[in-house]
Protein backbone atom coordinates (compact mmCIF):
# COMPACT_ATOMS: atom_id res chain seq x y z
CA UNK A 1 0.00 0.00 0.00
CA UNK A 2 1.29 3.43 -0.89
CA UNK A 3 0.18 5.94 1.73
CA UNK A 4 -0.18 9.36 0.09
CA UNK A 5 -0.62 11.23 3.39
CA UNK A 6 2.52 12.73 4.98
CA UNK A 7 2.92 11.87 8.65
CA UNK A 8 2.22 8.14 8.41
CA UNK A 9 4.57 5.88 10.27
CA UNK A 10 4.99 2.75 12.34
CA UNK A 11 3.06 0.60 9.87
CA UNK A 12 2.07 -2.93 10.83
CA UNK A 13 0.49 -5.25 8.27
CA UNK A 14 -0.84 -8.74 8.95
CA UNK A 15 -2.94 -11.34 7.19
CA UNK A 16 -5.68 -12.90 9.34
CA UNK A 17 -6.49 -16.33 7.80
CA UNK A 18 -9.66 -16.71 9.90
CA UNK A 19 -11.03 -13.55 8.26
CA UNK A 20 -9.44 -13.98 4.86
CA UNK A 21 -8.41 -10.32 5.10
CA UNK A 22 -5.31 -8.17 5.47
CA UNK A 23 -5.16 -5.38 8.05
CA UNK A 24 -2.80 -2.42 8.27
CA UNK A 25 -2.41 -0.30 11.42
CA UNK A 26 -0.60 3.01 11.11
CA UNK A 27 0.16 6.14 13.06
CA UNK A 28 -1.28 9.24 11.42
CA UNK A 29 0.50 12.28 12.78
CA UNK A 30 -0.28 15.55 11.04
CA UNK A 31 -0.67 19.16 12.13
CA UNK A 32 -4.33 18.50 12.88
CA UNK A 33 -4.42 14.87 14.03
CA UNK A 34 -2.59 12.31 16.14
CA UNK A 35 -4.31 8.99 15.70
CA UNK A 36 -4.07 5.30 14.88
CA UNK A 37 -5.96 4.16 11.80
CA UNK A 38 -6.74 0.70 10.42
CA UNK A 39 -7.20 -0.30 6.80
CA UNK A 40 -8.59 -3.62 5.53
CA UNK A 41 -8.05 -5.33 2.16
CA UNK A 42 -8.67 -8.69 0.50
CA UNK A 43 -5.13 -8.76 -0.94
CA UNK A 44 -1.84 -7.14 0.14
CA UNK A 45 -1.71 -5.07 -3.04
CA UNK A 46 -5.22 -3.75 -2.36
CA UNK A 47 -7.47 -2.11 -3.00
CA UNK A 48 -7.47 -0.98 0.63
CA UNK A 49 -10.70 0.36 2.14
CA UNK A 50 -11.16 3.69 3.84
CA UNK A 51 -9.36 4.14 7.17
CA UNK A 52 -11.08 3.32 10.44
CA UNK A 53 -9.97 5.57 13.30
CA UNK A 54 -8.97 3.23 16.12
CA UNK A 55 -7.44 5.76 18.57
CA UNK A 56 -7.53 9.55 18.41
CA UNK A 57 -5.76 11.79 20.93
CA UNK A 58 -8.15 14.57 19.91
CA UNK A 59 -11.11 12.52 21.18
CA UNK A 60 -12.29 13.71 24.62
CA UNK A 61 -13.20 10.19 25.79
CA UNK A 62 -9.75 8.90 24.81
CA UNK A 63 -8.05 11.77 26.64
CA UNK A 64 -10.18 11.25 29.78
CA UNK A 65 -9.34 7.53 29.91
CA UNK A 66 -5.73 7.32 28.75
CA UNK A 67 -4.00 10.70 29.25
CA UNK A 68 -2.07 11.40 32.45
CA UNK A 69 -3.69 14.07 34.60
CA UNK A 70 -0.29 15.25 35.83
CA UNK A 71 2.73 15.31 33.53
CA UNK A 72 4.26 11.81 33.33
CA UNK A 73 2.45 10.68 36.50
CA UNK A 74 0.12 8.12 35.02
CA UNK A 75 -2.39 6.16 37.10
CA UNK A 76 -4.42 3.07 36.19
CA UNK A 77 -5.03 2.91 32.44
CA UNK A 78 -3.45 6.33 31.82
CA UNK A 79 -0.33 5.87 29.72
CA UNK A 80 0.15 9.05 27.68
CA UNK A 81 1.31 12.57 28.43
CA UNK A 82 -1.01 13.72 25.65
CA UNK A 83 0.36 17.26 25.64
CA UNK A 84 3.68 16.06 24.21
CA UNK A 85 3.58 12.43 23.11
CA UNK A 86 2.34 10.55 20.11
CA UNK A 87 1.38 7.00 19.29
CA UNK A 88 3.92 4.56 17.99
CA UNK A 89 4.63 0.87 17.94
CA UNK A 90 1.11 -0.31 17.13
CA UNK A 91 2.16 -3.75 15.98
CA UNK A 92 -0.46 -6.36 15.16
CA UNK A 93 -0.22 -9.76 16.85
CA UNK A 94 -1.34 -12.89 14.97
CA UNK A 95 -4.38 -13.86 17.03
CA UNK A 96 -7.87 -12.80 16.04
CA UNK A 97 -11.00 -13.63 18.03
CA UNK A 98 -13.98 -14.06 15.75
CA UNK A 99 -17.72 -14.16 16.48
CA UNK A 100 -20.71 -14.12 14.15
CA UNK A 101 -20.96 -10.33 14.36
CA UNK A 102 -17.47 -9.08 15.23
CA UNK A 103 -13.77 -9.77 15.41
CA UNK A 104 -11.16 -8.65 17.91
CA UNK A 105 -7.51 -7.91 17.16
CA UNK A 106 -4.65 -7.64 19.64
CA UNK A 107 -1.66 -5.32 19.20
CA UNK A 108 0.98 -3.37 21.08
CA UNK A 109 0.81 0.38 21.45
CA UNK A 110 3.58 2.59 22.83
CA UNK A 111 4.13 6.15 23.96
CA UNK A 112 7.38 8.01 24.53
CA UNK A 113 6.27 10.40 27.30
CA UNK A 114 6.34 8.67 29.64
CA UNK A 115 7.73 5.56 27.98
CA UNK A 116 4.98 2.92 28.07
CA UNK A 117 4.07 -0.18 26.13
CA UNK A 118 0.57 -1.62 26.36
CA UNK A 119 -1.12 -4.71 25.02
CA UNK A 120 -4.45 -3.57 23.54
CA UNK A 121 -7.49 -5.23 21.98
CA UNK A 122 -10.00 -3.56 19.68
CA UNK A 123 -13.25 -5.12 18.51
CA UNK A 124 -14.73 -4.38 15.11
CA UNK A 125 -18.40 -5.06 14.32
CA UNK A 126 -19.18 -6.53 10.94
CA UNK A 127 -21.69 -8.63 9.09
CA UNK A 128 -21.09 -12.32 8.46
CA UNK A 129 -19.37 -11.73 5.10
CA UNK A 130 -16.80 -9.23 6.45
CA UNK A 131 -17.64 -6.62 3.86
CA UNK A 132 -16.52 -3.03 4.06
CA UNK A 133 -19.37 -2.03 6.40
CA UNK A 134 -17.25 -2.73 9.47
CA UNK A 135 -17.43 -0.11 12.14
CA UNK A 136 -15.33 0.36 15.23
CA UNK A 137 -17.30 -0.25 18.40
CA UNK A 138 -15.22 1.68 20.94
CA UNK A 139 -14.40 -1.62 22.66
CA UNK A 140 -10.79 -1.06 23.57
CA UNK A 141 -9.34 -3.20 26.33
CA UNK A 142 -5.99 -2.33 27.83
CA UNK A 143 -4.66 -5.76 28.76
CA UNK A 144 -1.53 -4.58 30.51
CA UNK A 145 1.20 -1.97 30.46
CA UNK A 146 4.15 -0.80 32.45
CA UNK A 147 3.63 2.87 33.24
CA UNK A 148 6.35 5.20 34.49
CA UNK A 149 8.51 2.28 35.61
CA UNK A 150 5.76 0.97 37.90
CA UNK A 151 3.79 -2.27 37.38
CA UNK A 152 0.46 -1.78 35.69
CA UNK A 153 -2.18 -1.00 38.32
CA UNK A 154 -5.32 -1.17 36.18
CA UNK A 155 -7.57 -4.12 35.48
CA UNK A 156 -5.47 -6.90 33.97
CA UNK A 157 -7.80 -9.18 32.11
CA UNK A 158 -5.09 -11.64 31.08
CA UNK A 159 -4.85 -13.16 27.63
CA UNK A 160 -7.95 -13.11 25.43
CA UNK A 161 -10.09 -16.24 25.57
CA UNK A 162 -11.28 -18.10 22.51
CA UNK A 163 -14.95 -18.06 21.65
CA UNK A 164 -16.49 -21.53 21.30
Amino acid sequence: MVVPTPGYGELSVRYFPALGRWMLLAEELTRISNRIVAYVADAPEGPWGEPYVVHDMGNAAFRDNYCCAVEDNCLGEQMFNCARTGFYGTYLLPEVIETASSFTITYTMSSFSPYNVALVQTTFATNSTYDRTMRWLMFVTLLGCKASGQPYQGKDEGPPSRQA
